[in-house]
């Protein structure tokens, strides 16, 4: 609790100080993988995305401790972790790690998953790395799926900013191909 307290002040490595020492202390503990996705947070927001990463794998690991009891517990806690891997890709300005990480998620068939979020997260990663026509497929698939999610105005938005951009992609290499012609003409 006192860990939690100093994240949410803000005092990021008092808290990584108290996380690193109850996991020294209490190696065990069924709170463990939670711990360490706090950590992982911690380290992205401080800007540390190696150890950012490093946890959240270490959540994958641990979680496969994990009781027989404990399955479901399981598989959410590797969602999360999954999740906030492809997050701090994204952070970092990795877009086709994020990506990739993103639409492995979606391939996913867990209630647990918010789709809705992934796919937007995705959408601004294909904008990042100019794929305006999989902006598009990914924006009419959300809006198709997801027709009362929150992200839906900005999804609206990202989708008309790609379709403007396309069309001025065809319009430019039109332009192109005309100038083309005509200096052939010429020759």
């Amino acid at each position: 609790e006192l860990g939690v307290y100093h994240e949410a002040d803000k005092d990021l490595q008092r808290a990584q100080q108290i996380f690193a020492q109850f996991l020294k202390e209490f190696p065990e503990d069924s709170m463990m993988p939670e711990i360490l996705l706090r950590q992982g947070r911690i380290y992205r927001q401080m800007g540390a995305y190696n150890q950012a990463i490093g946890k959240f794998y270490t959540v994958l690991s641990a979680s496969l401790n994990l009781k027989v009891d404990k399955l479901d517990y399981y598989k959410t806690l590797v969602l999360y972790a999954q999740t906030e891997i492809a997050d701090t890709f994204a952070a970092q300005g990795k877009s086709q790690d994020a990506a990739d990480f993103y639409q492995r998620l979606l391939r996913l068939p867990s209630p647990e998953l918010k789709k809705p979020q992934i796919q937007f997260k995705l959408i601004h990663c294909l904008a990042a790395l100019d794929r305006q026509p999989d902006v598009v497929q990914q924006c009419e698939e959300l809006l198709r799926n997801f027709p009362d999610a929150p992200e839906v105005p900005e999804t609206r938005y990202e989708q008309a900013m790609a379709l403007r951009s396309e069309e001025h992609t065809s319009e430019l290499q039109s332009r192109l191909h005309l100038v083309c012609r005509l200096l052939l003409e010429k020759k």
